[in-house]
């Protein structure tokens, strides 16, 4: 029993780090173009305009589907915007419809459109 309670307290450890790295001034990214999606992200922490915050997610979104970094700086980026999302959503900064409707059309959709691309 007590190494179920120490794999989940180092689940939760790890959840709570991934989670608060988002939030701090390091870059997780070394690439100069994954370094200013990540400076465009953190600007959305607190915006002063909601609508402002849903044009620059759809601007990310864009960038995010051409950009040409190594895959493990995509999914950084990629997990950053979702995290920022969810913050916007949370905060009421972001109505719960329009990012369902920005989530359908948004990432997902452009990325499937790009993936359907490749294989042709």
């Amino acid at each position: 029993m007590a190494i179920a309670g120490s794999k989940q307290a180092v689940a939760r450890a790890r959840a709570a780090v991934a989670d608060r790295l988002t939030k701090t001034a390091a870059y997780l990214t070394a690439s100069e173009e994954a370094q200013e999606v990540e400076d465009a992200l953190r600007a959305l922490r607190d915006p002063d305009d909601p609508d402002q915050a849903l044009t620059t997610l759809e601007s990310i979104d864009e960038r995010l589907a051409e950009l040409t970094v190594p895959y493990e700086e995509w999914e950084v980026l990629y997990r950053q915007r979702l995290q920022v999302e969810r913050d916007l959503l949370r905060t009421g900064q972001v109505p719960a419809d329009q990012g369902d409707a920005e989530e359908e059309q948004g990432t997902v959709g452009r990325l499937a459109r790009a993936v359907k691309e490749l294989i042709r």
